[in-house]
């Protein structure tokens, strides 16, 4: 956190130092780019993003040292980037102090904590920029470190620390842990099946007599009669 500290500091001196040359800079700039229309923004934008590059470059090369593994020569390989990338971010906050905003102060914000975080700005800008979320153990660290340099320079990241959403890693596998060890929610049974009820177009059946029956016209007697009242057949009795 050395060096995270030492760019905070120059960030500091620099900015009150350049603070009467600002309000030069952002007054006549404003005047300049609306007279242009606009176009004035696009060279000061692309000097940006070339400061920006180097800045993520130089913080992405800080990064990458980790796998040499020995504390020693880590420091060692470190120390030829703290000497480039320290002053870049210094000048880079500088210049994006200088350069008019056009009231669009929340621009301001991602650039300088860009720079105040240096050598933690890949970190910063995946994290609170491109809002990528913290999926791994590595990643988890690397989130803490970069709070920890977050809080150095408190009065610049503040408002996005405020903002930044985060999950803690080993909170999110507990999370996922519960969820699988739950059972699965059976799907209840359906209740007795409704009883068939008989189809509009089946033709109902015939009611069935009770009486005897005429062996010579096929009369049916309900009647209890000896003799059929259709032909006068004698019936037999029931």
């Amino acid at each position: 956190m050395l060096a995270c500290r030492i760019t905070y500091a120059l960030i500091i001196v620099f900015g009150w130092a350049m603070t009467p040359l600002r309000l030069v800079t952002q007054t006549l700039g404003g005047c300049l780019v609306s007279c242009t229309f606009g176009l004035l923004l696009l060279p000061l934008s692309l000097v940006w993003m070339v400061l920006l590059g180097l800045l993520l470059a130089t913080s992405w090369l800080w990064e990458r040292t980790e796998v040499l593994r020995v504390p020693v020569l880590v420091s060692l390989v470190r120390i030829p980037i703290a000497i480039i990338g320290i002053p870049l971010a210094a000048l880079s906050a500088t210049y994006s102090l200088l350069i008019p905003t056009m009231g669009e102060t929340e621009s301001l914000e991602p650039k300088l904590g860009v720079c105040a975080t240096w050598p933690f700005s890949v970190d910063y800008w995946r994290f609170y920029v491109c809002r990528v979320p913290v999926e791994s153990a590595d990643a988890e660290r690397r989130y803490q470190q970069l709070q920890e340099a977050a809080g150095i320079g408190g009065v610049v990241l503040s408002p996005l620390t405020e903002r930044a959403t985060h999950v803690p890693y080993e909170e999110r596998l507990r999370e996922d842990s519960e969820e699988e060890e739950q059972p699965p929610v059976e799907e209840e049974a359906p209740e007795a099946a409704e009883e068939e009820q008989p189809s509009a177009t089946t033709p109902a059946a015939p009611p069935q007599p009770r009486g005897p029956m005429c062996p010579n016209c096929g009369y049916h007697d309900d009647g209890g009669r000896t003799s059929c009242p259709s032909c006068g057949f004698p019936l037999a009795p029931p």
